[in-house]
């Protein structure tokens, strides 16, 4: 019996440094994806800023000869198409000022804009701020990372392109739903959920499975999925369990 309790104390001691050293691996990916995404928006702002130095030359160069056709070029096919495209993926960008917690405005950022340099239509919807989760920081960054990978990826193999987001708060529940287009005509949404199972590439399955298995081990969380072709909603619910 003494032999068998200490192999047992062993074996739980190698589970728990094993879930320890996953779950840095983990933040460390989460990490260097993000510092990845900075590293383009840089790069992108460097390229941004020497095309609006041409931009503001060929202008130059319009009002000197004062010619007028060339000013209107100028605003016509390069300012004004710009300018919308900017003011609009700003527009939703900034509505995560409205998620108080940094690490979950921080991953928020960084799939949305990846989503938005894949050409997806992104809505944000959050009417107001989150100040506190019921739910660790470190679990809902897994799910929302699972989430809008997914959405993501599935979306920009679309026509539609849509993708949508929402985070609220309503009778100390939170809602956090994620809407993309799909190209399927039918989806098993019990399948989609099985280890392995997936219409992408083979093993890549296995983050619904996951995300599935972290709700199911979170009492106050709740799951619900619907497809109205081509629309894909996959929403998750967090009750305050300190009530």
């Amino acid at each position: 019996f003494l032999l068998l309790m200490i192999t047992f104390i062993i074996s739980f001691q190698r589970s728990k440094q094993q879930l320890v050293e996953e779950h840095e691996k983990q933040l460390h990916e989460q990490l260097m994806d993000y510092v990845e995404k900075l590293e383009e928006m840089h790069d992108e702002l460097a390229t941004f800023r020497h095309d609006y130095v041409n931009i503001l030359l060929s202008l130059e160069d319009g009002i000197r000869t004062k010619n007028f056709e060339q000013i209107e070029h100028v605003y016509r096919e390069i300012i004004k198409p710009t300018s919308l495209i900017i003011n609009n993926q700003e527009l939703e960008i900034t509505k995560l000022s409205r998620v108080a917690i940094p690490e979950i405005k921080s991953i928020l950022s960084v799939k949305l804009l990846s989503a938005q340099k894949k050409r997806l239509h992104v809505s944000i919807d959050i009417p107001e701020t989150i100040e506190q989760l019921f739910i660790p920081v470190n679990s809902l960054i897994r799910m929302l990372s699972i989430l809008l990978d997914n959405a993501i990826e599935e979306a920009a193999q679309t026509e539609e392109k849509l993708l949508q987001v929402a985070l609220f708060e309503i009778n100390d529940c939170q809602y956090f739903i994620v809407q993309n287009s799909s190209k399927q005509q039918n989806i098993d949404l019990q399948a989609i959920f099985e280890k392995n199972e997936s219409s992408k590439a083979k093993n890549r399955g296995y983050g619904l499975f996951s995300l599935k298995r972290m709700i199911n081990q979170s009492p106050n969380v709740t799951f619900e999925t619907t497809f109205d072709a081509p629309i894909f909603t996959q929403t998750v619910i967090f009750k305050n369990s300190r009530l």
